[in-house]
């Protein structure tokens, strides 16, 4: 039987492909475009755009470099380039590439009126923008991001907190201000792995 199918399928391809000789290369692409379209049609309605950070031109690229004057002509092109919707492969949001590279000025631009979506979005392992700057050093974006609503407390699906990335990446006085008023971080809160930040801090 399952001979049968296999040599049912062999001539069916057969056959596909003599009615695709005849059609010139443009043509086979046009209607592979379209099968593919009908393919997706409905549920890429509601997909989230993804692109690829490290592609110059790309919205992510401009936040990720800090280029606020490309990023300024994305968003006000015709396209409508979307801050608050598009995202990286794993997640990351062009506020969090902002963030961890420590541009306030874009930083300062995705946050005024919302145009670059909720300051504590997370990314697939969720992290948000805020952990981004502490485990970077970004003092003064971290402060920026708190003043505009940011969890500093907020974890990661791991239990990882914004003090855990700030003492892991060797950010003192990122750290000092995590653990000071109105902050406050509890130094003894350990992720999943078991280890508070003050283990971090001595590996």
């Amino acid at each position: 039987e399952s001979k049968r199918k296999r040599a049912v399928a062999k001539s069916a391809a057969r056959r596909a492909a003599k009615r695709g000789s005849r059609l010139s290369k443009d043509e086979r692409r046009a209607a592979f475009a379209a099968q593919s379209s009908r393919k997706s049609d409905g549920a890429s309605q509601n997909a989230t755009p993804v692109e690829n950070a490290s592609v110059p031109g790309s919205g992510l690229h401009h936040a990720k470099h800090g280029d606020l004057a490309s990023l300024r002509m994305l968003v006000a092109d015709g396209e409508g380039w979307d801050a608050s919707a598009v995202r990286d492969r794993h997640g990351l949001t062009a506020l969090q590439w902002a963030a961890g590279g420590g541009h306030l000025d874009v930083v300062e631009y995705l946050l005024d009126g919302g145009r670059g979506g909720d300051v504590d979005a997370r990314s697939k392992d969720g992290r948000t923008a805020l952990m981004w700057s502490c485990r970077n050093g970004a003092l003064a974006v971290a402060k920026r991001l708190v003043h505009a609503g940011a969890d500093p407390h907020a974890v990661s699906k791991k239990g990882v907190s914004c003090l855990h990335w700030a003492v892991w990446g060797q950010q003192l006085e990122l750290a000092a201000w995590l653990l000071s008023a109105p902050n406050s971080l509890d130094l003894e809160m350990c992720p999943d792995a078991g280890c508070n930040a003050a283990v971090w801090a001595a590996s």
